[in-house]
């Protein structure tokens, strides 16, 4: 049997902190070996259960050219889930058969579903290659002698203080736009992220102030739910621009998405949707699988063990 611990897709982990890993002798225990096997079940009922079965409802409806409206933005809301379900699972598959073997590899998830902004998102979301590109990239761009030497020449000393951040931030968010693939729509995917990240660093100090007019507390259970749904809604919107073949389809499905009629959102309960290849036990199931996935990431996120 070969091992082999490292994949394009992640988790992307450091020598440094994986090697020594691979130097000592592996003597995993029951323990570990069962809370490995239940983490690797848990990947593929995300990708089996939760993922193959968006993954027919959203090729089903993006597949009809004449779908418009509520029913391809439920889609893209699927696709978010479709992207998490598949992507984590197939990490939880690849964490739990590491810990088998009594080998620990660096977490690529905490729970970004439940993220209050796009920036907190990317801190919780393939969080590997975020660790990667902080320490190979962006750093090296904000602590770079000339980039330094022209943030010193800004008279405003706001813009002075946050503009090295706000350029890495916008280099390395096109870079993982492109990671994702070489077309101009992934571009234009990195871009659209990094508008939202460097205009987070660039207002942060006005939004906390307009925060403080408004009496908007951070402890507010509804203020936070907010944020939540916001940020979820800005990243499912994002990514119509990677889930179209092109920039010019990527184009063509928001514009579509916006051609509202009156009574779409009735698709969600009157069976419309077993039209694009899901029956309506299949779709139950599905829908069971997202909420779930979404319990035991805010259970995670309170520190609750599950294993």
């Amino acid at each position: 049997i070969t091992y082999f611990p490292s994949i394009l897709e992640g988790p992307v982990n450091l020598y440094k902190k994986t090697a020594p890993q691979f130097q000592r002798i592996h003597k995993p225990n029951a323990d570990q070996i069962i809370m490995g096997m239940q983490r690797s079940l848990w990947g593929y009922f995300k990708k089996v259960v939760i993922a193959d079965r968006i993954g027919i409802l959203v090729l089903g409806i993006l597949g009809d050219e004449t779908t418009v409206g509520f029913t391809l933005f439920w889609a893209m809301v699927l696709y978010s889930f479709q992207i998490y379900a598949d992507f984590s699972g197939g990490i939880d598959v690849i964490m739990g058969i590491s810990e088998v073997l009594d080998i620990r590899l660096a977490e690529n998830f905490r729970a970004p579903l439940v993220s209050r902004s796009v920036t907190e998102y990317w801190q919780r979301w393939h969080m590997s290659l975020g660790e990667f590109m902080e320490k190979y990239l962006y750093y090296p761009i904000v602590l770079n002698k000339s980039v330094m030497k022209f943030s010193r020449k800004i008279p405003n000393a706001y813009l002075k203080k946050v503009f090295s951040a706000t350029l890495a931030s916008i280099i390395v968010f096109v870079l993982v736009g492109i990671w994702h693939g070489t077309g101009w729509n992934y571009v234009v995917y990195g871009c659209y992220q990094a508008f939202f990240v460097s205009t987070a660093t660039l207002l942060g100090s006005w939004y906390k102030s307009l925060r403080t007019k408004l009496h908007l507390s951070d402890s507010s259970i509804s203020w936070r739910l907010f944020q939540t749904l916001r940020t979820f809604l800005i990243l499912t919107f994002g990514r119509f621009f990677i889930r179209a073949g092109y920039l010019g389809q990527a184009f063509d499905l928001l514009r579509r998405v916006f051609q509202f009629r009156p009574g779409q959102v009735h698709v969600l309960f009157d069976g419309s949707l077993t039209a694009f290849g899901l029956d309506g036990a299949n779709i139950r199931l599905m829908y069971f699988g997202i909420a779930l996935m979404i319990a035991v990431d805010i259970l995670h996120e309170h520190k609750v063990r599950l294993r």
